[in-house]
């Protein structure tokens, strides 16, 4: 019915292979994303190892509003869904609240630094101070050992020049008297006496010896001898014969001695082996402040004849 015979050949329908093919704008958006994606982690990475690097703070501060300034003024927002522009919003705010952070932690860094500076410049100020005082105290100490020295110095010479005009004063002698008994007649020892023996031809001696000086002696030794052809009688009390010494000499230690005084009366029994007209008796001391001198003195006894009874 009016068909002229033409025959339509149709191509058989292609096998459906059951994937979509990707769009070219879709593979632009996952390419953006992905580099994206690494620089982001790249950045997080760097500011993660570089954090207190002052450098780089700064230089994200200065830097950040620019790419928040790029993003706003290229950004097809009129040709984005409402997903994408959700998307490109929350990723505006995430740069806007790393800026903030930036910012933050740029304070922190430079009270940070700040507060360095000031603690090395008090440290510098108080070094210096202390090396200023030590100085300082170094140059007192070394004008008070200088003027320590020169006055130890001038006292010194003071006080030599003074001893040395100081003349020590002549130690006190004590020097000791022997006299016959009675003694001091007219203020004078008596040295000469006649005696007269008993029947045994013994003769009867008193004597003693005194301290004549204003001081008092101490540890006196004391020595009496009789002539060489003269024994003693009997021992005198008090004294003794030193190992050593004569047959005719006795000792005898007095502790001290004040000064005016004098010993006891002492008797010695003096027998001549010899007739003779007179015989001598020595006396001689030492002391501790007797000092150097006379010390030996000489008594001589007259024989008298003896009275013949009626």
């Amino acid at each position: 019915m009016g068909n002229t015979g033409t025959v339509q050949v149709r191509e058989p329908p292609k096998a459906s292979s059951g994937t979509k093919p990707l769009s070219l704008r879709n593979s632009r958006w996952l390419f953006v994303l992905t580099v994206l994606a690494c620089a982001v982690i790249w950045m997080a990475r760097g500011i993660y190892v570089y954090w207190d690097n002052p450098n780089l703070i700064n230089f994200l501060a200065a830097w950040i509003p620019s790419i928040i300034s790029g993003l706003l003024a290229f950004a097809p927002i009129h040709e984005m869904s409402t997903p994408k522009k959700w998307a490109w919003r929350v990723c505006v705010m995430a740069v806007g609240i790393a800026w903030s952070a930036v910012l933050w932690h740029q304070q922190v860094i430079a009270d940070k630094v700040a507060l360095e500076q000031q603690k090395k410049i008090v440290t510098e100020a108080v070094q210096q101070s202390n090396q200023h005082a030590d100085q300082q105290i170094q140059g007192v100490k070394n004008d008070i050992n200088k003027a320590m020295s020169q006055m130890v110095s001038t006292s010194t010479e003071a006080i030599t020049s003074k001893l040395g005009a100081i003349k020590p004063s002549a130690p006190v002698k004590t020097p000791m008297q022997f006299t016959l008994w009675p003694h001091y007649i007219s203020g004078e020892p008596i040295l000469k006496k006649g005696l007269t023996p008993d029947k045994d031809g013994i003769f009867t001696v008193e004597c003693t010896y005194l301290n004549v000086s204003d001081a008092r002696a101490e540890n006196i030794d004391v020595w009496i001898s009789i002539c060489d052809m003269c024994e003693f009688a009997a021992e005198p009390e008090g004294y003794d014969r030193p190992p050593g010494s004569a047959v005719q000499t006795r000792h005898r230690s007095i502790p001290s001695l004040n000064p005016g005084t004098g010993v006891a009366v002492t008797t010695l029994k003096i027998r001549p082996k010899l007739q003779t007209s007179s015989f001598d008796l020595n006396f001689r001391y030492a002391c501790q402040t007797c000092g150097k001198g006379d010390t030996k003195q000489t008594a001589t006894i007259t024989v008298l004849p003896s009275k013949q009874s009626p």
